[in-house]
């Protein structure tokens, strides 16, 4: 089993020495394209099954796989979560605190990005806290004047759960050329009981659900008006237990991901 090591496809051998010693090989893409290695060993019949973590993933990865190779097999299994490591958190009362964690990636960050935080947020008591924070993304936005509203903190500056405890809303941002699939930073830091704000589009309506966990908007009007109702503390402290709940019941389902790898593990022997 492989998850997202792509340079893999690069060292046939490796795969090689999987296929002749009467191995199954499973390969999981978490991302949101592929590479003309991955395609040519899906080609070749090199790889068993390709994995993808939900049908929005499938809908776009499929047809590139399935082009390469028609005959290639394909699963949806979820990501699975350990409960106990990410445990309920009730957030003090405050002047609400919107912040993302994520890798120091310019994909990971719009064009304008800071603005867009400080729109949404327009005239709240609000902090900013960004955990992922880089030189290189400094210099990207060198032309935006960061007050002392904003705590940017580079990668790891703390542990993730940490981190997350320490926002109250995550307010999810990204390049306009990255599409997301699956966040393991939303699904974690709905698990702490932080609510997610997110655009109505991608997989989000998957994993959040709109209204009684987070929030899904689609003009910057609604997205203000969202975020002027979470500043009221309880109301967001309602809206993160259910998050918290509603997360744990999908996503910490151990009985539920085991009967998963079973029937991947009979799919992929017969």
């Amino acid at each position: 089993y492989a998850n997202c090591n792509f340079r893999i496809f690069k060292e046939v051998e490796r795969i090689d020495f999987i296929n002749n010693s009467g191995l199954k090989f499973l390969w999981s893409n978490d991302m949101m394209w592929t590479t003309n290695e991955e395609l040519e060993a899906i080609r070749l019949n090199k790889v068993d099954c390709c994995l993808l973590t939900s049908k929005f993933h499938y809908d776009k990865l499929t047809p590139r796989i399935l082009m390469s190779n028609p005959k290639q097999k394909t699963f949806i299994i979820d990501n699975y979560f350990d409960s106990d490591t990410w445990p309920y958190y009730k957030r003090p009362q405050r002047n609400m605190v919107c912040g993302k964690v994520s890798r120091d990636d310019l994909m990971k960050f719009s064009e304008n990005f800071p603005v867009f935080y400080e729109s949404a947020c327009s005239d709240l008591p609000v902090e900013f806290r960004i955990m992922g924070w880089s030189d290189n993304l400094n210099k990207k936005y060198s032309w935006f004047k960061f007050d002392n509203r904003w705590t940017m903190l580079k990668p790891n500056a703390l542990d993730t759960k940490e981190f997350l405890n320490s926002i109250d809303i995550f307010l999810y941002n990204c390049n306009h050329r990255f599409i997301e699939n699956q966040s393991r930073a939303i699904i974690e830091a709905q698990l702490t009981g932080c609510p997610i704000v997110a655009p109505n589009k991608w997989n989000f309506p998957n994993m959040i659900w709109h209204t009684r966990t987070g929030y899904l908007w689609d003009s910057l009007e609604e997205l203000q008006d969202v975020m002027q109702d979470l500043n009221n503390y309880d109301f967001r402290t309602k809206l993160g237990a259910l998050a918290s709940n509603y997360t744990r019941d999908i996503w910490c389902d151990k009985t539920k991901a085991l009967d998963q790898f079973n029937s991947l593990l009979n799919y992929v022997s017969n």
